[in-house]
């Protein structure tokens, strides 16, 4: 929970952990079919066929398997609330989609990844939230400073 998005002018920030979430609940199918759908009804259901996504197969990050996926979505973090709530969806999908494809990612990646995922869907975050989410260490406090490639935040944990 970070309040205003200071981070977006590249002030530091100081986030906390709360006890919101996003769970996915998945199964890799031979549908050739992402469905996607929410434990809350005002969202509604969505498929999508896996022939449809383009993909750059040189980037050695991507999977050939590209399998159809069924994920249910729930959480508590309220939309349009101010907790990151696109941000935590958008690392959830991240590791679901990692997961389903038999991948390894490293937390760095993941986090740059997600960082520039969420330009897509516009918002104009700077890598604060994915930073947080992937690369602070339990038992630790974590500044992140001023961004200065706009992939990534730079992040210092202190344990207490």
């Amino acid at each position: 929970m970070k309040g205003e998005h200071v981070d977006y002018c590249g002030y530091a920030v100081l986030p906390m952990a709360i006890e919101q979430n996003i769970l996915a609940a998945v199964s890799v199918s031979d549908s050739k079919a992402i469905q996607l759908a929410n434990t809350e009804p005002k969202y509604k259901d969505f498929t999508v066929s896996v022939d449809g996504i383009s993909i750059d197969r040189d980037d050695p990050h991507l999977s050939e398997r590209n399998p159809g996926m069924c994920c249910m979505v729930d959480g508590t973090i309220p939309a349009s609330s101010g907790l990151s709530s696109s941000s935590a969806l958008v690392c959830c999908a991240a590791l679901v989609s990692t997961e389903a494809n038999q991948k390894s990612l490293s937390k760095v990646t993941l986090a740059e990844t997600c960082s520039q995922c969420e330009r897509y869907i516009g918002t104009e975050g700077l890598g604060m939230d994915q930073s947080i989410s992937f690369l602070t260490e339990e038992g630790t406090v974590s500044h992140v400073l001023n961004i200065s490639s706009f992939n990534i935040c730079h992040l210092i944990n202190f344990w207490y």
